[in-house]
């Protein structure tokens, strides 16, 4: 039902197909006998009302173009453990599709597995799957889970820059290095492999 064009327009989501990625995560009150219906409304006026902080002009936006902004944010909260990198992991996704790139996140694929794996392997990036980003251009056709607060900004207000890649160089703190080219691209990942004894 949560993919019911009527049922959405229901709980405040006029001209989406889906509630996926609108039910803002938080912690909440819900009384003893509360219908579904009023949980996903109040959870989705939630969403709007911290959007509303994000982009004051978010109402201009197409119902195409938000479910974008969103998809987009939802790979930033699975992507980002280290809340400063979210806009400048943002501004990457945005430099690949500005190029024509595949976004290749990683997330996407953890999506499509369904139980994550510690590390995917090549196997994993080839399955053919609408939601693969390593197979094909553009978005996936909807968000991957709900983001927060700080991956709806990110994708809201991306930093302005040249990268075109990541590579994680601290596991623990979640912060990652970024690279221009794919040649620099390489070599960190070596590097990081390297000192990490990551594969």
């Amino acid at each position: 039902f949560l993919a019911q064009k009527n049922y959405t327009a229901s709980i405040g989501l006029s001209g989406q197909s889906s509630a996926e990625g609108f039910l803002y995560p938080d912690t909440y009150k819900v009384f003893k006998g509360s219908d579904t219906k009023t949980v996903f409304s109040t959870m989705v006026q939630l969403f709007f009302e911290k959007l509303q902080v994000i982009e004051p002009n978010y109402r201009s936006l197409t119902a195409d173009e938000l479910l974008e902004k969103v998809t987009l944010a939802a790979i930033i909260e699975k992507e980002v453990k280290n809340r400063e990198e979210a806009a400048v992991v943002a501004g990457v996704f945005n430099n690949r599709l500005q190029q024509n790139m595949k976004i290749q996140s990683c997330a996407t694929i953890q999506y499509i597995l369904g139980e994550p794996k510690e590390h995917l392997l090549e196997s994993d990036l080839l399955i053919p799957h609408p939601y693969n980003t390593y197979l094909n251009l553009g978005l996936p056709p909807g968000p991957i889970c709900s983001p927060g607060y700080t991956a709806l900004n990110a994708a809201f207000h991306p930093s302005k820059h040249k990268y075109l890649f990541f590579v994680v160089k601290d596991p623990a703190r979640g912060t990652h290095h970024f690279s221009e080219t794919y040649e620099e691209h390489l070599l960190a990942q070596q590097r990081y492999k390297q000192l990490k004894g990551i594969y």
